[in-house]
């Protein structure tokens, strides 16, 4: 029987040794989606044997703090959130002193994040990486304070631009069949490529023409059903596709180093980069609304069944009202629970990000079973509470991807958009 046990002991060192190992040379990314993933399960399985500690009844608690930035000085106007497990949020502004509270909170842990234009996100972080504040019924903790630093908006460097033969691009559509002009580009820093894309041009003409940069859910050349009926109704199209998946950030780096490529002439001599729109959907509507908060001379931007709140998202998913499709239940999983990880459902969340955005233009099928139509609609209130130029199209009968049949429509309500923002 020792020699069992000696045997088991020396095995589960063994493995406890491997695990450290790994974690310490995994991606980081990856260890914490798995860390989050075991969290929720284990979280499920201790509710379904004891029951939900949230569905009881306690009196609501508090918390309260400052917001400043890294010199300390206050920081006003400041959006304030914590969000319950479930995604509930709980919102406030900071006032002119950079002072917040946040009253009503059902007791639990939370972790408040905070946002303001010119400033990187921020999460609260405490000695000893105690990092969830504890409100307790009836009471409230004060001196939770959070520092905004100014935000890196570095763009990256390239030193050449690569550009390929021009070719002929055609989209048929019904009855109609529009024609364009079309270029690869590469973005070179050294041997690495910074950026990558297509640049569509009218058949005819001298420009200079408006410039939308559209962000395609997949492939540019298997999207040409976007960029070619664009460039053909008198745009410079440049059309990318984000194929490196969750690494937003590169690839609205990348974006943006495209548009430097672009006012400085390089992608087109057609283009009249001081007339810029900005156009994507679904998944891709992350990526414009980022580069809307890094972009200050974006003139105009347009959404089709877009995400507006993550939070939202994971409170639908944990309501059983979102379709998991393509995987994407276990994304929201790996993201963490939104009380203790909130700052990725935070940073995407436009809702929570409204200041210094273009005139919008929201579209969203009430038939669209994967991003419901309530982001859009809760959207435009919160850019009509902020007087901000939008409009919102919700269209009966279209699903989460527009088939053939409904493309002259969306290219109708797009053209006319942009015509009003960026002119003919």
């Amino acid at each position: 029987m020792v020699k069992v046990r000696r045997i088991l002991g020396i095995a589960a060192l063994g493995l406890g040794l491997l695990v450290v190992l790994w974690v310490a040379t995994a991606d980081p990314l990856v260890v914490t989606a798995l860390w989050h993933t075991a969290e929720y399960r284990l979280i499920r399985w201790g509710n379904a044997l004891w029951g939900d500690p949230l569905a009881q009844s306690y009196p609501p608690g508090g918390l309260s703090g400052l917001v400043n930035d890294e010199s300390g000085h206050p920081v006003a106007g400041a959006t304030v959130l914590v969000a319950s497990p479930l995604g509930d949020t709980f919102v406030t502004e900071s006032d002119e002193k950079g002072r917040y509270h946040l009253g009503d909170l059902p007791p639990g842990f939370y972790r408040p994040v905070a946002a303001c234009r010119g400033y990187a996100d921020t999460v609260y972080r405490a000695p000893l990486h105690l990092n969830a504040v504890l409100v307790r019924p009836g009471k409230e903790v004060t001196g939770v304070n959070l520092t905004l630093l100014a935000e890196d908006l570095t763009v990256p460097l390239f030193e050449a631009v690569e550009l390929g033969p021009v070719e002929a691009a055609a989209h048929q559509e019904g009855d109609d069949l529009y024609q364009a002009h079309r270029r690869e580009y590469r973005l070179l820093h050294g041997e690495v490529v910074v950026g990558e894309g297509y640049v569509y041009e009218p058949l005819v003409g001298e420009g200079p023409w408006p410039t939308l940069l559209v962000i395609l859910p997949g492939p540019v050349l298997e999207w040409e059903i976007v960029p070619v009926p664009l460039a053909a109704q008198g745009f410079v199209v440049m059309a990318v596709h984000p194929a490196r998946r969750m690494d937003i950030e590169g690839e609205v780096d990348s974006m943006r180093a495209a548009l430097v490529a672009l006012r400085a002439g390089q992608l087109s001599t057609r283009a009249d980069a001081t007339r810029i729109g900005v156009l994507g959907g679904s998944f891709t509507s992350l990526h414009v609304y980022r580069l809307l908060q890094q972009e200050g001379e974006i003139n105009a931007a347009l959404v089709l069944g877009g995400v507006a709140d993550g939070f939202l998202i994971r409170r639908q998913f944990e309501e059983g009202t979102l379709l998991p499709a393509y995987g994407f239940d276990k994304v929201l999983v790996g993201l963490g629970l939104p009380h203790r990880a909130p700052q990725l459902y935070f940073r995407y969340s436009v809702r929570y990000h409204l200041e210094g955005l273009p005139p919008l233009c929201l579209i969203h099928g009430l038939a669209d079973d994967f991003v419901s139509y309530s982001h859009s609609e809760l959207l435009a209130e919160e850019l009509a509470a902020r007087g901000i130029p939008h409009q919102l199209h919700l269209v009966p009968g279209l699903a989460h991807y527009f088939t053939g049949e409904e493309s002259e429509l969306l290219l109708r309500i797009t053209i006319d958009f942009f015509a009003q923002y960026l002119g003919g």
